[in-house]
């Protein structure tokens, strides 16, 4: 009969007891990613890479011919500008490329 009162205290230990281990896992953790973007960050600046990007050819030609048929899918005859403007640009780039 003792053993059965005394199981909700046990548990309510055991219980406490791993929530006081997840939480030191969680802190080394997040050391952890701490300590990880700063050697990044160093790696990165002492490498000099370029992080910015730049913006494909065609791009707004691209998107304007590609909301236009989202629009229109059954019917593509209300694109034919945009059509028009994305293959005038992708041929001026292969001709720029070429040359």
């Amino acid at each position: 009969m003792a053993d059965a009162q005394n199981r909700p205290a046990m548990r309510a230990r055991e219980l406490a007891w791993a929530q006081e281990v997840e939480q030191r896992r969680l802190e080394r953790e997040e050391e952890e990613m701490h300590n990880l973007a700063g050697m990044v960050e160093e790696y990165n600046k002492s490498h000099n890479f370029r992080t910015e990007t730049r913006s494909y050819a065609c791009e707004a030609q691209k998107a304007a011919f590609l909301q236009c048929a989202a629009a229109n899918p059954n019917d593509p005859s209300p694109c034919a500008e945009a059509i028009h403007a994305f293959a005038k640009c992708s041929s001026q780039i292969k001709t720029e490329v070429s040359a």
